[in-house]
């Protein structure tokens, strides 16, 4: 027993930890894309005011950019494995915990 806890911690902590550093570098993507979205919005503003409507189409077209960017990083996975591999470990631990139950209570029915 002690060993199966041994592999799955050897499997995991690691990937825990990755995805704790995945989670904060992307809260700081977040965070600049946000802030540039800010500092763009406020431009915006400045030449809506001051009658400059000519530059309003480069600012626009930044603040479009800079949203389809922050978009994407906010639909970054945060996970360092992918789907399948989890739900193969998992299948590849649960699976034989699951024959070995079974198999148990069969014997135990039958003899």
């Amino acid at each position: 027993m002690f060993s199966i806890v041994a592999g799955v911690a050897t499997f995991t902590i690691p990937l825990w930890g990755i995805h704790e550093r995945l989670v904060d570098e992307k809260a700081v993507l977040v965070r600049d894309a946000d802030d540039r979205v800010g500092r763009i919005r406020v431009e915006m503003y400045r030449r809506i005011d001051a009658g400059e409507f000519d530059g309003t189409k480069v600012v626009s077209d930044a603040l479009a950019g800079v949203n389809t960017l922050r978009d994407r990083i906010q639909r970054l996975p945060t996970g360092p494995w992918p789907p399948q591999l989890l739900r193969g470990f998992v299948s590849a631990l649960v699976l034989p915990l699951v024959i070995y139950v079974l198999t148990r209570l069969v014997s135990t029915l039958v003899g």
